[in-house]
């Protein structure tokens, strides 16, 4: 079957992006505004740059427009991304919710607020690993329009207990979570190991 996505709503192009595109990392955003605490979601997201090391995440506009995330990171040109683990799912997806201006999603979902150190925003108590940014650059895509906002990462914070040698981590510990389409997630709990070629021993 072939779909040519200039024929599709809206909508459709969304359903067959996240259908394909899975399992999806989650950015756990929190930022800092002029009405407090910011917290939220974002499935597009990855890594793009390692010298200096960036992360990315796409924000979409809400019900109201560009949602509190953009709008803060806008003002402050800071956020800390924390890491999703399987412990506290079900309180990230609260946070999903489109509340109202000023509403505190760490009080809301029942997460705690752990100071951070390079960045004003606070960080998840319960996440395993944040990653302190400083906005690089908002691109803005398609007819939403979509911001994709690029973050360098000033500071790193990964729990001792997962944290091995050589600057590796032990994932078993971490308990990451991707995003599948719909309500539907996956937890990581089975890694295949496959060790990669050299060119000359094919």
């Amino acid at each position: 079957m072939q779909i040519n996505p200039a024929e599709l709503q809206h909508q459709d192009r969304y359903k067959l992006l996240i259908g394909s595109i899975v399992p999806r990392p989650i950015a756990f955003v929190s930022t800092l505004g002029k009405h407090g605490p910011n917290l939220a979601p974002f499935s597009f997201f990855t890594g793009v740059s390692v010298d200096p090391p960036m992360v990315g995440f796409t924000s979409m506009p809400g019900p109201y427009g560009p949602k509190d995330t953009q709008l803060n990171i806008q003002e402050t040109g800071e956020f800390v991304v924390n890491i999703v683990s399987s412990s506290f799912l079900e309180k990230m997806n609260i946070t999903a919710a489109d509340s109202p201006i000023g509403v505190n999603e760490f009080e809301l979902a029942g997460l705690q607020e752990k100071e951070s150190i390079s960045v004003k925003p606070p960080r998840v108590a319960e996440s395993k690993i944040h990653l302190e940014c400083k906005l690089h650059k908002i691109v803005e895509l398609g007819e939403g329009p979509n911001a994709f906002i690029i973050g360098e990462v000033v500071l790193f914070h990964i729990d001792d207990d997962i944290m091995m040698d050589r600057h590796r981590i032990r994932w078993e510990g971490l308990e990451p979570v991707g995003r599948m389409a719909g309500n539907l997630y996956t937890v990581c709990d089975n890694v295949i190991s496959i060790k990669r070629k050299r060119y000359q021993d094919l």
